[in-house]
């Protein structure tokens, strides 16, 4: 016999002989023993006798029985002191029993509240103000917890639930130790919760002090207690009971079995070990050891291990407690979730029985017939993968309960007992009952055991101990890392900037880094380059690679490049500048880069803005028939006294001309025709044939029905060519076997052919259905001739006979005249599980394929993507695609018959799927073909109810010949909308006979082609460009006889500065990168519940690029908020030689349940930035929320202070680290009204002139009337003193404007030039949530000779661009190095300027004050630096 079975067979036998009353009383409390009103006696004799401490603790009679209550007034304090001398017991118990018993009543306890700790041993009265160590046991989810310091490094067992109401029960924790730590049991009423290790022992705490019943030590403002406990006897013993003693104690049944092994596979070969069982291996699966260990390893394909129909016997004898316990390793890769990923199967057939194991959701499931009728012990989460893990699965009685390495990870009620199954004849490991389900691929499986009896919960550690999880993951960690080191690279070589040393894989791999040498290089990956001049500096870095107990250590060589001179930075930085985008055939907007790596600023122009502006905006497209338009832009770049530049050539796309969409489609599984939609937006169909088929498909299939079809433009751009399912549904979904395939020259006549899979490729005679087919053309297909390129045919399979138990995807190729199939199936792709419904698109912009699918098993539709569309010559077929992303639909509701087509004339994409359960269609919109915006849903009933099709788009002459062909009435004369590129979506109005378009800055309004959208088939007269540049012009609209018209006016709009809803804009000037930045409130969602804060840039406050996200307060970017990320500040400043830039925002904090304030911080404006971990501020001052600041750093005193307030308006000065401030006071401006300046949120500070300026917002976000009002102070610390006319920009009901608040200003430098920038509500959502509806604004702020602000009138147009070249060819270039002036030449002049740009000479001033001296060097920089006189 084994150490492994010597070992469990002796801790059963242990189990079974344990005597009752093996344990050591150590206290014991009753409520009816004691020695007055306010002690308790101890009953044990040793003299531990416990104190009532505070008003709201008392001995009294409660539900029968005289108890100890602790009151449930907050006003009243009650517990049990055991006393400091109780701590000599703590120090002792290495193994211990606490129980205690109580009644938990809805009338009195609130067991959900904090606070409710049942008992305690603690080192100080508060931990965590003090730190010190602690144990206790909480009736909230029933959780025992200790830890040597304080409650962030507590480890815990936990119930999951709190103890149940009603009754009097015993309440058990025992600790027992073991090699893998202490093993904790928690048990309510004489059954086990719950089972786990913690990794520190109670003695490890030393003598606690504060040793209490029914008061918590964990609190940090004031003390916490049990109030409403209900008590009447508390003991401790110094050793662990077991299941039969706490069931004594508890005074309920207790039932044991002796426990006797049925069946055993230890694996060393195919038989158990008896040898009555002789298993035999399915498919992959294969017998090997892993370091002498014997294992079961299923392979990479269908593996399984077949017990025997003899275990069945075993099975059908099973007739009350029992337990099974396998050791089982999935690998990290292993995707689980889809049906199937059985450990354990004993049945008759998916439909007659069985139970499992499986590892989707670490599942135990009987039924005595299939999935419908199963009873279930499951956790909910996915098996552990990346590791060896001992499973159990154990009943007593009716209580099911599933272990993971000893610990308890789910409990269930099961009634129904193996005996019901009969003799199973389907006896697997590592294989389901299902057909279509998949298998546990690379899956290993160690010892497997089935045992009828009872397994008591105190041997569940034993036999976990007794496996050889440690040897086993000993090995595979070391095979991993082995492996991983071998496949790890880093570029090293030259290094420039900080380097990323990640510490965490994802196969679970943790890595700790070293630096020989950190003068250069930090153990963080911070660089410190040499100076310009110096040699390169080696570095060896040492990785520590580290998975469980197995670790490896690599040395890497880096080289840190030495700073570069001004000429070596510029050249380097415009030799790695780079485009991204489709440059070669451009149809959307450019990101020009204007940063670089060694902080070079770059400038650009094009030669053709008419085409490009400078600013990277696609301005129009080639003309139709004129071919692609070769655009130069020019990056100019600023280094200190060097420049430079570099040409990209860019070629502008043709215009496609493209009109409308065509939606091939079929209705219902009751009408399996061909039918035509169109749509000239993409989104919004109108049937053809008045809503009737326009092919029957009787007279083209040999099922007589077509569905799922796919209609594909012809490489040659006039042939059309479709394919489709031919099925009938009504026949089941297993009976179809092929595909139609279709070619038109007119989509109106078609040609049609059909392949029988079973006649046409033999070998595939069983097959039971080919699903949606569909077609793309391969370029790289070679042909017999020599030439390349056909048309790929791929569709789903299914089989009966083995060859393909679940739906693939496989490929063909189509012959010459699209009338067959040439090549017989190829597998192309599955992801694991039933894969159908295969779209494929070309994204030219990065020559990626994209295939979306269907997880027919699983559901949803995901995508894979793949440089080619077949795999590499020696490579496995499918390899070719990538890992599965998340699922893509913007729905809960059931999905299938995904697509994909790109807009006309656009870089868009729209995802578009049949939510077939629904009636409904729906189509998303994406511009990266990864992140998904819903835009619009079909109807549910009417003439349009598309099932799976797909979309082309179609010129207007083949529209017009389709609605010649496909005739139908009423189709309508009305605007709906227009589609010149340059046009702001969010902003277009149409009213009536009123079609309003704003386009985006830089427009020619003068020749300007709005392109209308009107119905399917509508005349549009005028045709194309037209002169706005005098007003509206009027167009008719005219259809089957009738006609409209419309006025439509074009505006140049650049407010918004923003596309979509963003709110509570913060500006920022960055010195470093000489850019324009705004931070806003994400908007557009319900109850201002946006948590993202995004950063866009700009060099001219015209031209605006998202760069990001910079922070989520709803993930772990903040972890001490939950959601509402609000109102943001940022202040950039210089320290230490580097920029460095300070964050402030509010968040939901759920400590406090309302806002409080944080900061975040980083090295550039567009982050990364990392928050401080904890709030900045929770206490308000005067009430209300910590949310709106404002950071302001004075140029007098070089002091930064933080301003905030909702209702109110506070201020804090700021510490030298900006992560600190003083104790803030109240400073908000008194008396104003609604109409005028009542103070209400969204503060600013800035100073000019001598003076500090105060801008605040007035009334509600949501409120029309919600403006801007002033007041200005000598201080930044107040008093404030109102304007005598304090508003500072309102509404413009005139223009439509509404909700202009919420501001910061943003002066340019080196000048007096001021801009406010604000948001408004977007006015569409006037009446539909305008609080949450906003949009970022910018418009000029001009001041009066006295220094008031003059009142703004909130525009439309917006500003000009601010030409910032002066400041970046002068200014710019020697601020960059404030610490070394070595980078700019000669001074030849010196000018002084105020602190609001005005130039005072040449002189230095006399009178005391702040000013700017400005060095004009003799290459024609220039040189600022402030200082006060």
């Amino acid at each position: 016999m084994d150490r492994q079975n010597v070992f469990l067979t002796f801790a059963l036998l242990a189990a079974m002989s344990q005597p009752a009353g093996a344990q050591e009383l150590k206290l014991s409390y009753s409520a009816a023993d004691t020695i007055n009103s306010t002690t308790l006696r101890d009953l044990s004799g040793n003299g531990y006798d416990g104190r009532l401490v505070g008003s709201g603790i008392s001995i009294s009679r409660k539900f029968s029985e005289q108890s100890v209550f602790i009151s449930t007034s907050r006003l009243r304090e009650g517990f049990v002191d055991i006393g400091e001398s109780f701590g000599d017991v703590v120090a002792e118990l290495d193994e211990y029993t606490i129980a205690a018993r109580i009644y938990v009543s809805t009338s009195y306890w609130n067991v959900q509240r904090e606070g409710n700790v049942l008992w305690s041993f603690s080192n100080n009265d508060s931990i965590e103000l003090d730190g010190g160590g602690y144990a206790s046991f909480s009736v909230d989810d029933m959780e025992y917890s200790i830890s040597l310091t304080d409650e962030s490094e507590k480890t815990s067992v936990s119930a999951g639930r709190n103890i149940e109401t009603g009754g009097y029960k015993w309440v058990v924790v025992t600790c027992t130790r073991k090699e893998s730590g202490d093993f904790i049991r928690i048990y309510e009423d004489g059954k086990c919760a719950v089972t786990g290790f913690v990794k520190n022992a109670l003695p490890e705490l030393g003598k606690t002090k504060c040793n209490w019943i029914g008061r918590s030590p964990l609190y940090d403002v004031e003390a916490d207690y049990s109030r409403g406990m209900i008590m009447t006897d508390f003991r401790v013993y110094d050793a662990a009971m077991s299941d039969r003693q706490i069931a004594e104690l508890s005074e309920v049944e207790y039932s044991f079995t002796e426990p006797e092994k049925l069946l055993q596979y230890n694996f060393n070969d195919a038989n158990d070990e008896t040898g009555t069982y002789k298993g035999s291996l399915g498919e992959s699966a294969a017998l090997r050891k892993i370091a002498d260990v014997p294992v079961l390893d299923l392979g990479s394909g269908d593996g399984y291990f077949d017990m025997g129909t003899g275990v069945g016997d075993i099975i059908s004898s099973v007739n009350g407690d029992f337990f099974m316990s396998l050791n089982v390793y999935i690998p990290a890769t292993t995707v689980l979730g889809s049906p199937g990923n059985f450990f354990v199967n004993f049945g008759n057939s998916s439909s007659e029985g069985y139970m499992l194991l499986s590892a989707n959701e670490t599942e135990y499931a009987i039924t005595q017939t299939n999935y419908a009728g199963e009873q279930l012990v499951n956790t909910g989460k996915q098996f552990p993968t990346g590791e060896w893990v001992n499973l159990i699965y154990s009943q007593h009685g009716t209580d099911g309960a599933i272990y993971l390495n000893g610990t308890m990870v789910a409990k269930g009620t099961i009634t129904l007992l193996p005996e019901k199954l009969g003799k199973t004849s389907q006896n697997w490991l590592g294989r389901s009952p299902y057909s279509g389900d998949v298998f546990l691929k690379g899956a290993m499986f160690n010892d497997f055991r089935f045992y009828k009896g009872t397994l008591t919960t105190e041997n569940v550690a034993d036999i976990y101990e007794s496996a050889p999880i440690v040897t086993l993951n000993d090995a595979v960690n070391k095979d991993i890392i082995e492996n991983f080191v071998k496949e790890l690279t880093f570029d090293f070589g030259s290094i420039r900037t900080d380097i990323l040393l990640p510490v965490s894989f994802s196969n679970g791999v943790t890595a700790q880094w070293t630096s020989s040498d950190e003068r250069f290089i930090k153990p963080d990956g911070k660089v410190i380059r040499p100076e310009v001049g110096e040699e390169d500096a080696s570095v060896t870095l040492t990785a520590t690679f580290t998975k469980g107990n197995i670790s490896k250590s690599v040395e890497y060589q880096a080289t840190v490049l030495a700073k570069f001179s001004d000429a070596e930075a510029l050249a380097y930085d415009l030799d790695h500048l780079t485009i991204d985008g489709s440059l070669n055939n451009l149809r959307s907007d450019l990101v020009l880069p204007t940063n670089t790596g060694e902080r070079t600023i770059i400038t650009w122009k094009s030669d053709k803005p008419e085409y490009i502006s400078d600013a990277g905006k696609l301005m129009k497209l080639s003309a139709k028939g004129e071919g692609k338009v070769e655009v130069t832009l020019t990056a100019t770049g600023y280094k200190n006294k060097e420049v430079g530049s570099r040409d990209f050539k860019v070629l502008v796309a043709e215009d496609e001309g493209y009109d409308a969409y065509l939606f091939t489609y079929f209705p219902s599984n009751d009408n399996e025709n061909l039918y035509y939609a169109v749509s000239k937006d993409g989104y919004n169909y109108t049937p053809l044939n008045n809503g009737e088929r326009v092919m029957w498909s009787d007279t083209v299939s040999i099922k007589k029905g077509i569905r799922d079809p796919q209609i594909l433009r012809g490489e040659d751009g006039k042939t059309y060519y479709m394919v489709a399912t031919d099925a009938k549904s009504a026949e089941g979904w297993d009976a179809n076997r092929g595909i139609v395939m279709f070619k038109s020259t007119d989509m109106i006549h078609w040609q049609h052919s059909t392949v029988h899979f079973p006649d046409r490729f033999p070998e595939w005679r069983n097959v039971t259905r080919v699903w949606a087919p569909e077609a793309i053309w391969d370029p790289d297909y070679e042909n017999a001739d020599g030439t390349k390129g056909r048309y790929m045919i791929y569709y789903s399979l299914l089989t009966n006979d083995g060859k393909c138990t679940y739906d693939k995807v496989y490929y063909s190729y189509a012959n010459d005249d699209f009338t067959d199939l040439l090549t017989d199936p190829v597998f192309l792709y599955d992801r694991g599980s039933s894969t159908i419904d295969a779209d494929i698109v070309f994204d030219e912009r990065d020559s990626t394929y994209h295939m979306i699918y269907k997880n027919e098993g699983s559901g949803g539709i995901c995508q894979v993507t793949s440089k080619s569309l077949t795999a590499e010559e020696g490579m496995p077929e499918g390899s070719q695609w990538s890992n599965p992303s998340n699922t893509l639909q913007q729905t809960n509701v059931a999905v299938e018959g995904g697509g994909l087509f790109r807009m006309i004339n656009s870089d868009t994409w729209v995802l578009m799927y049949d939510c077939y359960t629904s009636g409904y269609y729906q189509f998303c919109s994406t511009e990266d073909l990864e992140t998904f915006t819903l835009e619009a849903q079909t109807a549910t009933s009417g003439a349009f109810t598309p099932r799976h099709g797909t979309v082309m788009a179609i010129t207007k002459a083949e529209l017009d010949a389709l609605l010649e062909a496909f005739p139908t009435d009423n189709l309508g004369t009305a605007v709906s909308g227009a589609r010149n590129r340059n046009i702001r979506q969010d902003n277009v109005s149409i009213s009536g006979r009123r079609v309003y378009l704003p386009v985006r800055p830089g427009t020619d309004i003068s020749a300007f082609d709005p392109e209308l959208v009107a119905p399917a088939g509508a005349a549009i007269s005028p045709e194309g460009p037209q002169d706005f540049t005098g007003g509206s012009v009027e167009y008719t609209i005219s259809s089957q006889g009738r006609t409209s018209t419309v006025d439509v006016e074009v505006e140049v709009c650049g407010n918004p500065v923003l596309d979509g809803f963003n709110a509570d804009p913060e500006i920022l000037f960055s010195k470093k990168t000489g850019k324009f930045y705004l931070y806003p409130t994400n908007d557009g969602i319900a109850g201002w519940g946006g948590s993202k804060f995004n950063v866009f840039s700009s060099p001219d406050l015209v031209n605006w690029e998202k760069e990001g996200c910079i922070l989520d307060v709803a993930t772990d970017d903040v972890a001490w908020a939950t959601g509402n990320g609000w109102a943001p500040s940022i202040e950039e400043k210089y320290v230490d030689g580097a920029f460095k830039y300070f964050f402030y925002f509010s968040g939901h904090n759920p400590e406090f349940n309302y806002k409080t304030l944080g900061v975040a911080t980083a090295e550039s404006p567009v982050g990364p930035f990392t928050d401080m971990g904890t709030p900045l501020l929770t206490q308000n001052p005067a009430g209300g929320q910590l949310i709106d600041s404002d950071v302001f750093t004075d140029p007098v005193s070089g002091d930064s202070y933080l301003y905030w307030g909702n209702g109110y308006l506070a201020v804090a000065k700021l510490g030298e680290d900006m992560k600190s401030c003083s104790e803030a006071k109240v400073i908000t401006p008194a008396g104003g009204s609604l109409a005028d300046y009542a103070f209400r949120e969204g503060v600013y500070v800035f100073y000019r002139n001598g003076l500090y300026y105060f801008l605040w917002s007035v009334d509600d976000t949501g409120a029309r009337n919600y403006h801007v009002a002033y007041g200005t102070s000598e201080s930044p610390m107040g008093p404030i003193k109102v304007a005598d006319s304090p508003i500072v920009i309102m509404q413009d009901a005139s223009e439509e404007i509404y909700g202009t608040g919420h501001n910061s200003i943003i002066q340019i430098p080196d000048r007096d030039e001021w801009y406010i920038v604000y948001h408004r509500i977007n006015k569409a959502y006037l009446n539909d949530g305008p609080g949450y509806h906003r949009e970022v604004c910018i418009d000029k702020l001009e001041f009066n000779e006295d220094g008031t602000i003059k009142q703004v009138t909130p525009t439309h147009k917006g500003i000009d661009p601010v030409d910032m070249s002066d400041y970046i060819t002068g200014t710019l270039t020697c601020i960059e190095d404030l610490d070394d002036a070595s980078g700019c030449s000669e001074v030849v002049s010196t000018s002084y300027y105020s602190i609001n740009g005005t130039n005072l000479g040449t002189n230095v001033p006399a009178a005391k004050g702040i000013y700017i001296k400005v060095d004009n060097m003799k290459d024609g920089s220039r040189k600022a630096v402030k200082f006060i006189k």
